[in-house]
């Protein structure tokens, strides 16, 4: 579980990048550890001031997950 996955550090996205790309991770010594049955969860509070502003406005589901989804993006 990775909580609030924004604030982490640059060097964190690159080792996910690693273990969601291979499936594997490679330490410093050259010793692998296999991810390929593992479920990563990652939390994120990105997108939760515009849910709560669209659902106000009376903003369909669908609108709402467009909107987070292009936030995620960026």
């Amino acid at each position: 579980l990775l909580d609030e996955i924004e604030k982490a550090h640059p060097d964190v996205f690159n080792v996910l990048l690693q273990l969601l790309d291979d499936g594997r991770l490679t330490d410093g010594q050259g010793r692998t550890v296999d991810f390929k049955n593992t479920i990563v969860v990652m939390t994120s509070n990105i997108g939760s001031q515009k849910i709560l502003e669209m659902a106000e406005h009376g903003s369909e589901d669908w609108e709402i997950e467009a909107a987070v989804r292009d936030l995620i993006r960026r």
